[in-house]
């Protein structure tokens, strides 16, 4: 009954905003937790601000691990009772959340759900339905759905989407979006910059960027096979690495 009267307000909530832009961004990230035969999945987000609603199915290779527990949800009100387990053996976690007042918000960073699984073959990618039937969606106090970004990795540093082209105070990049097989030009100030970044894609896969050098300084070359999308981009400098978000067009 739960899931029906959520597809009665998707329904809804489709044709009354149907015309509307999201306004807002949240981005996840997965970060895998090794603990002896046990992985601990800490899903952690940014952007998560005055939210009312969140459905949503995480999926994984069931032969790499088996699903053992929710160990942690931060969601008020929520609890085992919001997660459909009856598909866990094959790989599927299905949630679904409603708010109350003004909304729900976490800081950078900070951990929604954690879920602890065996480990059979080695840590899996543990990733969100992106379409389809109870693919991620979230809702804020204004009853808009906003955007959702899922990444796996290693560590999590969060970037606002609101300004993503500048993310150190020596460090910035232009333009931003950037087109799939044009340049991306990095500005060190009183620094010299790295030969390689590296981009991730919301599965977590890698692209290494060389550099190469232009009239307006150290440039990359954008892979113009890649789709479109928003990527995390790396500076690995000495004793430090650099994040932020880029959107490929």
């Amino acid at each position: 009954m739960l899931f029906n009267m959520r597809s009665v307000y998707l329904y809804f909530f489709l044709f009354a905003f149907s015309a509307v832009t999201m306004a807002q961004e949240v981005e996840i990230q997965v970060v895998p937790e090794v603990q002896g035969q046990f992985v601990n999945y800490h899903v952690k987000v940014g952007g998560f601000e005055n939210m009312v609603g969140a459905q949503g199915t995480f999926e994984w290779d069931p032969d790499s691990i088996d699903f053992f527990e929710v160990s942690y949800i931060a969601l008020p009100g929520m609890n085992s009772n919001n997660f459909n387990l009856t598909q866990a053996d094959s790989g599927r976690l299905v949630y679904l959340w409603f708010g109350v007042g003004s909304g729900f918000t976490l800081e950078a960073c900070e951990t929604l759900f954690t879920f602890r699984f065996r480990i059979l073959k080695g840590v899996a990618e543990l990733r969100q339905r992106q379409e389809g039937l109870l693919a991620v969606e979230f809702t804020n106090s204004d009853f808009e759905q906003v955007g959702v970004t899922t990444f796996m990795v290693e560590e999590c540093v969060y970037s606002s989407v609101e300004n993503p082209s500048v993310y150190s105070k020596k460090v910035s990049f232009f333009p931003n979006p950037v087109r799939a097989g044009e340049l991306i030009h990095l500005k060190f100030n009183g620094e010299t910059g790295p030969n390689t970044i590296e981009l991730f894609d919301p599965l977590g896969r890698s692209f290494l960027l060389h550099a190469i050098n232009t009239s307006n300084g150290i440039a990359f070359p954008i892979p113009a096979q890649l789709p479109s999308g928003i990527y995390r981009l790396r500076l690995n400098q000495p004793g430090n690495a650099l994040y932020s978000l880029i959107i490929i067009n």
